[in-house]
C-alpha cells in the first residue's frame, strides 16, 4: 500500500521514504530530494531509494545510513568504493537493477557494471524498471540476465527465489509466493526432464 503523505505530518507516521532521485541531475542529495517536494510518497513499511546510474556511491551510504533505505534501485557505481561494496554485500543489501537501458550505446556499460556487481557477490534482484521505455518484459529481463552474468537454470531459479526476499511483502505473502515458485519451478524442470 503506498499512500501521499503531506511533509508536515510525516513525524506523525513510523514509515520509511520511498524517494524518486531525480533530481539528482540538479545537483540535489538524497537528503535534500527527501524535503524538496511538498509530499512525500510513502511505502508501508519499507523504504527504498533510487541511487540513479550516475550518482557517486555516498549516494547509497546515504540512503541507508541517513534515510533508513532497506533497498537500492540500480546503484550501478557502488563499485567505486570498494568499503561501500563490501559493507553492503554483506548485509544483503538488495539493488534492483535493469539489464536494459533506454540508450543503446549503454548496454555494453551497463551489462559490465552488472557482471561487476554480480562478481562482486552483491544481492542482485532483476527488473525492468519502465518497460514501456525500455522495451522489455520480466522474461527479458531474467534471460539478459543470465545472459550478461553466464548464469545456468538453477541460479537463475535462485535468483528469482531471492527477488522474493527483497519485496515488501508481508512474511506470510512471502512464503505463499515463494511456494508458488518453487512449484513452478519444478514444473518446469520435470517438463524439461
Amino acid at each position: 500500500m503506498k499512500q501521499i503523505v503531506p511533509r508536515r505530518r510525516f513525524k506523525a507516521f513510523h514509515l520509511r521514504i520511498v524517494i524518486g532521485m531525480l533530481m539528482l541531475a540538479l545537483g540535489a542529495t538524497p537528503v535534500s530530494s527527501a524535503w524538496a517536494e511538498d509530499e512525500l510518497l510513502v511505502a508501508d513499511q519499507k523504504g527504498q531509494q533510487k541511487a540513479l546510474t550516475q550518482a557517486p556511491p555516498r549516494n547509497v551510504e546515504t540512503c541507508l545510513d541517513v534515510l533508513g533505505c532497506d533497498r537500492i534501485d540500480h546503484g550501478y557505481n557502488i563499485l567505486a568504493d570498494p568499503a561501500l561494496t563490501c559493507r553492503c554485500r554483506e548485509q544483503g543489501v538488495p539493488f534492483t537493477v535493469c539489464s536494459h537501458t533506454c540508450v543503446s550505446q549503454r548496454m555494453e556499460k551497463r551489462a559490465a557494471s552488472l557482471k561487476a556487481m554480480h562478481d562482486a557477490g552483491l544481492f542482485l534482484v532483476p527488473c525492468t524498471d519502465d518497460p514501456p521505455m525500455f522495451g522489455t518484459d520480466i522474461g527479458t529481463t531474467y534471460v539478459t540476465m543470465a545472459r550478461i552474468l553466464s548464469l545456468g537454470a538453477e541460479e537463475v531459479m535462485s535468483m528469482s527465489l531471492r527477488a522474493i526476499e527483497a519485496s515488501w511483502l508481508s512474511a506470510e505473502e512471502k512464503a505463499s509466493m515463494t511456494a508458488d515458485f518453487q512449484g513452478e519451478i519444478q514444473f518446469l524442470a520435470e517438463m524439461d526432464a
